[in-house]
């Protein structure tokens, strides 16, 4: 019974938390997904656009299925 009441508290606490953050959280991952400026854009998007730069990548071209299957299975194996 002593044991009980702090996880349950803190179960409580964390759904509070959960509930609180989901509208800011859902936000940002919208303008993530969406490719919008962000909070974190003024320092992400630097390190991300030398990233591009070092590995060659083109963020405007698509992948292809091929090229996802590959990535992903070569991922898989490491």
């Amino acid at each position: 019974m002593d044991t009980l009441i702090p996880a349950v508290v803190q179960v409580l606490v964390f759904l509070g938390l959960l509930v609180v953050i989901t509208k800011y959280l859902g936000i940002f991952m919208a303008q993530v997904f969406e490719g919008r400026r962000n909070i974190l854009s003024p320092v992400l998007a630097p390190v991300e656009h030398g990233v591009y730069r070092l590995f060659r990548i083109n963020p405007q071209r698509e992948q292809t299925w091929l090229a996802y299957t590959s990535a992903m299975l070569g991922f898989s194996l490491v």
